[in-house]
């Protein structure tokens, strides 16, 4: 009688894509590289989160899914936060890691509502102690394959600080507006509010279009198709859901909330309008006496010199991330608007294309109904 060593079956559960099998697994059946649809064999269920499985993909269009594309700003931002996750699910199966995305506090816990049928989870934390900063810097660096929802504590800006090192996990933060361009400069993407909360609605519709959407994905995997990108997926599900139903949600609406890496340059000229507008920093056509306040920027012939400490305490006071300027220098350099690097009286500063900036400012003051430059004495 001989023996022979125990076959090995290699059984694969839970949510996303798995590079061994190239396969994206929906629980009880996983689609492969092709599109095609393979149903799994079932084993005992072990852990809760393997009992989770998407619907089979079907071009039917469920009743409630109409409600959820008519074109309104709310609708806007629920696409958004579905696309931002679902790059993070397709991104490594073209071969991309995932992006951490924030997203805007009062769109946080209508994002949990929205992607918990796909199997997002949220851990939301609160209080003062050492132990919560350690247990969400913990669970930051846990966070592997699947999209998983983090609710940081408002005042836990020190902890925000040393979580935003972290640019390649499928994570969604929870981060305050004033934090997005500290976020975008550290390679994260982010979803601001639309001028409101959410209204609640049923979103049991949802797995069963994304996994249509999937199995049309990995059908398609064309070459232009950037996975890793909030733009491309945004845009490609419109046009998806276009065709496949008919109807689509406000794609320039839910464009205008998404923010991707490669924007913190525009991010941070808006949020440096919205402080001249406020009056937190100054517009000045030349530098203050030593002695005298520092919080200004200076617009001159050479273009706008960004007074980098005085952006940095902006943020602060406000209650945002501090901008990584090494990360913004170099988004400025490739798009050829940095002018160049100066100190003014002691203090760090850019010098930015000056029509550039000119042209977000005038935007932002229209929209807000501010001063023009003119009457700033700076035209």
């Amino acid at each position: 009688m001989s023996f022979h060593p125990p076959e090995l079956v290699v059984t694969r559960r839970g949510l996303g894509w798995d590079d061994q099998t190239h396969a994206f697994y929906c629980g009880k059946y996983a689609i492969n590289g092709e599109g095609d649809v393979k149903l799994l064999k079932q084993y005992p269920i072990i852990r809760p989160e393997d009992a989770l499985s998407w619907p089979e993909p079907d071009t039917i269009a469920p009743a409630e899914l109409y409600d959820l594309l008519a074109p309104t700003s709310e609708n806007a931002a629920v696409w958004a936060i579905i696309a931002v996750a679902l790059s993070q699910m397709l991104a490594p199966a073209f071969g991309y890691p995932p992006q951490s995305a924030s997203i805007d506090s009062e769109l946080f816990a209508e994002a949990g509502a929205i992607l918990a049928p796909l199997g997002v989870t949220t851990a939301t934390y609160g209080g003062y102690g050492g132990a919560t900063s350690t247990q969400i810097y913990n669970t930051m660096r846990s966070v592997q394959s699947w999209p998983e929802l983090i609710g940081v504590p408002g005042h836990a800006k020190v902890l925000m600080r040393s979580i935003v090192h972290f640019p390649n996990k499928p994570a969604l933060l929870r981060l305050n507006s004033a934090s997005v361009t500290g976020a975008l400069s550290f390679g994260w993407n982010a979803i601001t509010s639309h001028g409101g909360p959410v209204t609640s609605r049923n979103y049991a519709c949802i797995p069963g279009v994304i996994a249509s959407y999937v199995r049309h994905v990995l059908q398609l995997r064309g070459p232009r198709f950037r996975a890793d990108s909030v733009r491309d997926v945004l845009r490609n599900l419109h046009e998806w859901l276009m065709q496949t139903y008919g109807n689509s949600f406000n794609l320039d609406c839910a464009e205008r909330l998404t923010w991707t890496a490669g924007q913190e340059h525009v991010s941070l000229i808006t949020a440096v309008s919205e402080a001249i507008l406020s009056r937190q920093l100054n517009l000045l056509p030349a530098a203050r006496k030593r002695g005298q306040d520092t919080g200004y920027i200076i617009r001159n012939k050479d273009g706008w010199w960004l007074n980098q400490l005085a952006i940095n305490r902006y943020f602060i006071r406000i209650g945002g991330l501090v901008p990584n300027w090494i990360g913004i220098m170099n988004i400025l350099d490739r798009a050829g608007l940095l002018v160049g690097e100066q100190t003014v009286m002691r203090l760090p500063g850019l010098i930015v294309d000056r029509d550039w900036c000119d042209g977000i400012w005038k935007n932002y003051q229209e929209k807000a109904g501010g001063d023009s430059l003119s009457k700033r004495g700076v035209g």
